[in-house]
């Protein structure tokens, strides 16, 4: 995942570069060659996401909720969950 100075760093060059994602993933690779290169497609998804979220991560990254751990004891009782009751809804199994 890059940073939020990485981050900036692209969208100044994208800038520099007339909003060119292609000249701006080369000048990009060009001027930081120990860094993670990006292809035209980060570069674009990057400033799309920023204008219209303000964020230069998707929304539904770093969110405060850990996700769900699925384990082979965790499926089995909920499938004797839902065998016990088949009218029971996914809304309403304890989590």
């Amino acid at each position: 995942m890059l940073s939020n100075n990485e981050h900036v760093d692209m969208l100044l060059i994208l800038r520099e570069c007339r909003n060119s994602v292609t000249a701006a993933a080369r000048t990009y690779a060009d001027r930081y060659p120990g860094r993670q290169h990006a292809s035209k497609n980060v570069f674009r998804r990057l400033e799309q996401r920023a204008r219209e979220t303000g964020r230069f991560l998707p929304l539904g990254i770093n969110r405060e909720r850990p996700r769900s751990t699925r384990t082979p004891e965790v499926e089995e009782a909920i499938l004797n969950l839902v065998e016990e009751n088949l009218k029971l809804s996914a809304r309403n199994i304890p989590q």
